[in-house]
């Protein structure tokens, strides 16, 4: 076990408050609590560089303080609206027996007069056309047997 050394820190009232009310509802204590801030805070890559490597021991991993990557959820793709000039596949409409420039603009009204946002604009399109789209396209009308 490594050494241990007493630090005092000045802080303001409010901080001080802040972090008993944190210890005191969380059933921490200060050091517990402060310690694992303080060493993603100095072990952060934009100021690694200037810590003396002798001063690197490695007491806290990211799993000891919770705070790795390894279990986290990947970040998602943040949306974005429709571009003008999106063009899906040609294969999802038809694949759902669609006209694809019909299904396309109806698709395309749709995003822009919601204002949607979609991470994932093909997937959006796929699901309207095995959905809404194939409700509400037009049907050709069916021609009369002439006698």
């Amino acid at each position: 076990m490594s050494e241990k050394v007493e630090i005092r820190l000045k802080v303001p009232k409010w901080i001080s408050d802040a972090l008993k009310e944190y210890c005191d509802h969380f059933g921490a204590t200060p050091v517990s609590t402060i310690t694992p801030l303080l060493v993603e805070y100095l072990w952060h890559p934009s100021r690694r560089r200037v810590i003396p490597p002798e001063c690197i021991s490695n007491i806290y991993s990211s799993v000891s303080t919770n705070r790795g990557n390894s279990h986290s959820n990947p970040k998602k793709k943040k949306g974005s609206r429709i571009s003008d000039d999106f063009a899906p596949p040609r294969s999802i409409a038809e694949g759902e027996g669609l006209d694809h420039s019909i299904a396309v603009a109806m698709f395309i009204d749709w995003a822009k007069g919601k204002g949607h946002t979609q991470a994932d604009w093909n997937a959006t399109f796929r699901n309207a056309c095995r959905g809404w789209i194939k409700e509400r396209m037009p049907r050709p009308e069916p021609k009369l047997k002439q006698l």
